[in-house]
């Protein structure tokens, strides 16, 4: 069985701690959102069509990042992409996903998720990320255009964020 280890040496470094218990005391570490999603465009790629569920969750993750603590963050810090967005905060919080991971991952990681995503995005791509992830949720079926802006969006964010480096 192989298994590529791109992402989960940032996955790890950027994790958070959570202790479970204190006596005796149980500590484990997580990885953040954008570590995840980082591990998950990976996973997905690497063992497509097994692990069309990678896809769904890091839609998931990319439909709830604004939620997950990063609301007043685009408030307070990240108005431009706000304003960019129209004050579409689904749309600014995946562009935010995708600076957070792109300052995150190092080149080797980097380069792997803008070659997954530009080949998932453009023209000629046969778009099967954004089919395995309307296959996981019903509710979204009739949102394929939506689906694919918003991977354009996490791109474009992957973007801004490999030049702040």
């Amino acid at each position: 069985m192989f298994m590529s280890m791109v992402g989960f040496k940032e996955a790890y470094e950027y994790s958070i701690t959570v202790r479970l218990s204190t006596d005796p005391e149980l500590d484990i570490k997580l990885p953040t959102l954008p570590g995840l999603a980082l591990m998950k465009i990976i996973s997905w790629r690497e063992k497509y069509p097994e692990r069309k569920k990678d896809a769904e969750d890091l839609l998931l993750i990319m439909q709830k990042y604004e939620e997950a603590g990063n609301f007043e963050r685009l408030y307070d810090k990240e108005q431009d992409l706000l304003k960019e967005e129209d004050f579409n905060t689904r749309h600014a919080g995946i562009r935010l996903l995708g600076r957070d991971m792109a300052k995150i991952a190092d080149p080797e990681t980097l380069s792997a998720i803008k070659a997954i995503l530009g080949a998932e995005t453009e023209e000629q791509s046969q778009y099967r990320l954004v089919t395995d992830m309307i296959r996981g949720s019903l509710s979204y079926n009739d949102k394929f255009d939506e689906i694919l802006r918003q991977i354009e969006k996490l791109r474009k964010g992957i973007d801004e964020g490999g030049r702040e480096r």
